[in-house]
């Protein structure tokens, strides 16, 4: 699910001048109200509503393919990079919404987009030369986000369109063939999943986000009942660590899962009390990463060597 924000920017009537100055010294800027000037803000989030949406990023299509991933790297080093990323990730989210709100009135904006903060961080930067770099710098950070979300969305849509086969066929075998084929069904969701990517309120999708935590809740539990019922092999029996290639591959995994980073501006942007972000962070993180762990350690504990991504194509159709 994208959401967006408007793309705000600081277009000076003379173009010789950069899109982003400095209006207040860092001092003044912390007493720049700019929750006050969001007046297109009819509906905020509260607290709450905010830490579901964070939630919702963390508990989606990433967190299914974590067991294949504690595979590839070796369970016991798994589990300790994947603590020491969720803090590392929790950390570089404040930061990152921190120097946000400092910059909104360093140049006197209520709100800025990824690329602006990338910009106006630069035009700001004491390095004269650096400053050259400001467009270069925004038009990376627009690539980048292009690519991650949009690849995003296709990891998304074929995870969905593996498990719809699944339960259509009825046989829990894992092909990418048959009638209908996989590209069939994969090209019937592009659709709809466009459309509701469209829908950028988030009071409006604060329901759905609820119910996409909840169904993040019900695997875990279905996984713990599956695997602590079967289960006749010892953690012991897995390899702590296989390879630097398969640490790489579970890094990438694992900060695919800890996305928050890509929705801290929107959901920032849409909060009743902007400067609580860090609540929203402290509130998320402990809970994305025993998420983690439990369909890390116990999906690759219980299916081993033979785990496949998403993990819902290894619950059978009867108990």
């Amino acid at each position: 699910m994208v959401l967006q924000v408007p793309n705000i920017s600081c277009v000076c009537e003379n173009e010789s001048k950069a899109r982003f100055e400095s209006k207040n010294s860092p001092v003044d800027a912390e007493n720049y109200d700019y929750y006050s000037k969001r007046t297109y803000l009819t509906r905020p989030n509260n607290l709450i509503e905010s830490v579901i949406h964070m939630l919702m990023c963390g508990l989606g299509g990433g967190l299914v393919a974590l067991h294949a991933a504690y595979m590839e790297c070796g369970l016991f080093t798994a589990m300790a990079a994947n603590v020491i990323l969720s803090a590392a990730v929790g950390y570089c989210v404040c930061i990152l919404v921190w120097s946000a709100q400092n910059l909104y009135g360093r140049v006197e904006m209520h709100e800025l987009t990824y690329p602006d903060v990338m910009e106006a961080a630069v035009l700001l930067s004491p390095w004269p030369k650096f400053r050259k770099a400001a467009r270069g710098l925004r038009y990376l950070v627009e690539v980048t986000l292009v690519c991650h979300l949009y690849g995003t969305c296709c990891v998304f849509i074929i995870m969905i369109a593996r498990n719809m086969k699944e339960l259509g066929t009825g046989d829990g075998a894992i092909t990418d063939s048959g009638n209908p084929s996989l590209r069939v069904i994969i090209l019937c969701l592009i659709v709809p999943c466009t459309i509701i990517c469209m829908v950028t309120d988030l009071k409006k999708l604060a329901p759905f986000a609820l119910i996409c935590d909840l169904f993040g809740v019900a695997l875990i539990l279905v996984l713990l009942w599956f695997s602590l019922r079967d289960i006749k092999d010892s953690p012991m029996d897995r390899p702590p660590y296989k390879s630097v290639t398969g640490l790489v591959e579970f890094i990438c995994v694992c900060i695919f899962v800890l996305e928050p980073m890509c929705y801290a501006l929107p959901i920032e942007n849409n909060m009743k009390h902007p400067k609580k972000f860090h609540y929203v962070v402290l509130a998320a993180m402990p809970i994305y990463t025993v998420a983690m762990l439990t369909v890390g350690f116990f999906g690759y504990w219980y299916y081993g060597e033979y785990a496949v991504a998403p993990i819902t194509v290894h619950f059978p159709f009867t108990s």
